[in-house]
């Protein structure tokens, strides 16, 4: 099996086989795969028979390396299967692997081939999408006065438009002015910060061609926030980057809100990935009041005896 970088070009070759994925965490949408590649890690995929094959590595660590779950419309993998492709590629482990799987087959079943560990700080927090969009009942009324107070400030100065390549040039400045701001502010400046922007301008040079959407808030014409998502189930979507100046009161809730309206239409759920174990982020996506957590595995072979 020949592994290839992952890049934008590979997007269209990939698509069709993560179109009839199942898998509900966002390590399996596609567009974040490509967007994330020579950042935090380094993204490879094979195709072969009827299944995309997905590998990872640690850019500070290439021995730090593991495998994705096969992606395949037309092949199921078993637990003996998947331990027959980790020896047979020299991978150690699965990453990423979703609750789905881990039910599907048994940890019973699954402990005969590998060590299963669950790592709640990747559990993907998800969403109905009618709760985000339409904010009714007293517990998102904090939500709601938010908006409402920064609508009340801004009145029609205030709009939403789409995303494209056509004004990417205005997001690239956008995302520039929202980093530059958070070094100076936070002084929290960090690698993962540095990777994380690197995504995302990625992601808007080649905003038309990584099956995304997006939407910008602009107030007086100018962009002080902006949203990209993409799909990651036929009923699922993925909030890949929410960018706004958190200094503009409501600012964030109400582009959270137009991102589920406007990105997520006809999806029944939400991804909004996971906490990464930091408190913050825990506390700020608890408060949107997640239906579940699509729990993160991973699968390892045991040590040769």
């Amino acid at each position: 099996m020949h592994f290839i970088p992952i890049s934008p070009a590979d997007f269209k070759r990939l698509e069709p086989y993560f179109k009839g994925q199942k898998y509900p965490l966002s390590s399996y949408c596609l567009s974040g795969i490509v967007a994330w590649n020579n950042c935090a890690f380094n993204n490879y995929c094979a195709v072969e028979d009827g299944a995309a094959y997905v590998s990872e590595s640690h850019i500070n660590d290439p021995a730090a390396r593991w495998l994705l779950l096969p992606v395949s419309i037309k092949h199921e993998f078993p637990p003996h299967k998947l331990a027959e492709l980790l020896r047979k590629t020299g991978f150690p482990e699965y990453r990423y692997v979703p609750e789905d799987y881990v039910l599907k087959y048994g940890e019973a079943e699954l402990a005969k081939h590998f060590v299963v560990t669950h790592h709640p700080e990747y559990d993907d927090y998800i969403y109905k999408q009618t709760d985000i969009a339409e904010l009714k009942g007293s517990k998102y009324s904090p939500k709601r006065n938010l908006i409402s107070q920064f609508e009340r400030a801004n009145g029609s100065a205030a709009e939403v438009t789409p995303l494209s390549g056509k004004n990417s040039a205005e997001c690239l400045a956008f995302i520039k002015r929202w980093y530059s701001d958070r070094a100076e502010k936070y002084k929290d400046w960090t690698d993962d910060l540095g990777c994380e922007r690197q995504a995302l301008i990625q992601t808007i040079e080649n905003f038309d061609a990584m099956g995304v959407k997006g939407i910008a808030v602009r107030i007086r014409g100018e962009v002080w926030g902006i949203g990209i998502g993409s799909r990651v189930t036929d009923n699922m979507g993925v909030l890949n980057f929410e960018k706004a100046f958190d200094r503009i009161k409501g600012l964030y809730q109400f582009l959270e809100k137009q991102c589920a309206i406007h990105l997520f239409e006809g999806y029944e759920f939400v991804n909004r990935e996971s906490d990464l174990g930091e408190a913050g982020l825990k506390k700020s996506k608890e408060s949107y009041h997640p239906v579940r957590k699509a729990k993160c595995y991973t699968l390892r072979l045991p040590p040769a005896k």
